[in-house]
């Protein structure tokens, strides 16, 4: 259960300071929700997007800007917002000790940062 304020893109509100199940948001058909621990910084993490809005279309829209191919994108994350990301790069980079899911997703993993794993990421460029 999650307490929030949540509005359309338009502004208009559907539930503010109410306890809303993860689930409900998901299937209110307007924002994608993920609610995990936060490995990090203890406690837990919100990610909350309009449909059809990820890291991974964010990536797609940049290439486009910049004439990039998407197919060369190396992902590179630890959190269960990054599970689409790294299902959709042909190479994602998880981060050892990181959230069950991302690590599954990922085709390489990587110590974490303060056990020296982003020196390891040159080894996939």
């Amino acid at each position: 259960m999650i307490s929030l304020v949540v509005t359309d893109l338009d502004g208009t509100l559907w539930a503010e300071d109410e306890v809303v199940p993860e689930a409900q948001l998901q299937q209110s058909g307007r924002v994608n929700a993920i609610a995990a621990p936060e490995l990090t910084y203890g406690g837990w993490g919100l990610t909350i997007n309009p449909l059809g809005v990820s890291k991974w279309s964010g990536i797609l829209a940049y290439c486009a800007l910049e004439g990039l191919d998407p197919t060369q994108v190396v992902t590179i994350g630890d959190g269960a917002n990054d599970v689409a990301m790294h299902q959709q790069s042909a190479r994602a980079v998880g981060v050892r000790g990181g959230h069950p899911d991302a690590v599954a997703a990922a085709n390489h993993l990587i110590d974490p940062p303060h056990l020296g794993g982003w020196a390891d990421i040159l080894e996939f460029l």
